[in-house]
């Protein structure tokens, strides 16, 4: 660092070099007013220019300041297009504030340039891996993260669309080639249960039963997050029932609505109404429940539940 320093006393890259310095010190806030100095400066080339943009832009990001990260890191992919830390970076801005469609195009742009040295000609550029691994929890290789962010944006952008793949074919068929994207996480992993509870829901909607069943088991055997959870057990038990293993699926319902699933009550309800004997007052004690809950369906819901009391009466026989 010393001689790096040395180097580029009094030159124009001084302040970049500087910066760098600190940054790879951890003062990101001091690296990032330095860069700002060489940016105000007007003693930059074009080039130079460009990867003080980009690193100013990167330090930031380091630093959590994604929003004010990205007005730097588009203007450097401008004149840097071949370069893929800015587009990394700024694929895993739009990750975090949930643009999945823009994270997926700008982490497939880092990907498929990774294999190029980074700052080829630029002595900002030469350091710039330095600052990033030290600095990023995740990544001590750039393709390895590219890939693992890519698939991480992939994951999201078929849970956004799960709601809509519900009912319409075209969503489905989305959502499925973003998960078919979403391939490189470890078994087990808390990200690999997540694309198999989609999977497995995508199966439920496409009414392929075994293949949800499969899905959603290896799922809640893995890591799954704690949100997914009850949504897991209440999806498997809509499968089981479609496959007759009644009991299993009261149990896996009965799971999911002591975690507070909503719909799991409703279907609670419909598997006790349906299909187990003598279950007419304990199904409408889950609609009720339903109904108290808010839940989506409560119009249709409400005029099953008169039909009920209509014929046992409103209190339990």
């Amino acid at each position: 660092r010393p001689e790096l320093a040395r180097q580029a006393a009094g030159g124009p890259g001084d302040g970049l070099v500087r910066a760098l310095i600190e940054a790879l010190d951890g003062e990101l806030e001091r690296a990032a007013d330095l860069l700002s100095r060489s940016l105000e400066g007007g003693r930059l080339d074009p080039l130079a220019r460009a990867w003080a943009l980009a690193d100013r832009g990167l330090v930031l990001w380091l630093a959590g300041r994604g929003p004010a990260a990205r007005v730097d890191l588009e203007a450097a992919i401008k004149a840097l297009p071949d370069e893929p830390l800015p587009r990394l970076a700024l694929g895993e801005i739009a990750l975090a504030a949930a643009d999945y469609g823009q994270a997926v195009a700008q982490l497939a742009a880092a990907r498929a340039r990774c294999r190029r040295p980074a700052g080829s000609g630029a002595v900002a550029g030469d350091l710039l891996l330095l600052v990033l691994e030290p600095l990023s929890p995740a990544a001590d290789e750039l393709c390895a993260r590219a890939t693992h962010s890519l698939a991480a944006a992939h994951l999201g952008a078929a849970f956004e669309l799960l709601p809509a793949a519900m009912t319409g074919a075209a969503a489905r068929a989305r959502a499925k080639a973003h998960l078919d994207a979403a391939v490189p996480f470890a078994p087990g992993s808390s990200l690999d249960a997540s694309r198999r509870f989609a999977r497995g829901t995508l199966a439920l909607f496409e009414r392929s039963w075994a293949a949800a069943r499969q899905e959603l088991e290896a799922a809640l055997a893995a890591d799954l997050p704690a949100g997914l959870e009850a949504p897991a057990h209440n999806n498997l038990a809509v499968a089981l029932i479609e496959l007759g293993s009644l009991q299993r699926a009261r149990r896996q319902l009965e799971t999911a609505r002591r975690r507070g699933e909503r719909s799991a009550e409703l279907n609670l309800g419909i598997l006790l109404d349906d299909h187990l004997p003598g279950g007419s007052e304990q199904a409408r004690q889950r609609y009720r429940a339903y109904l108290e809950a808010g839940g989506e369906r409560s119009d249709e819901v409400r005029r099953w539940l008169a039909t009920l009391e209509a014929v046992y009466g409103r209190e339990a026989p």
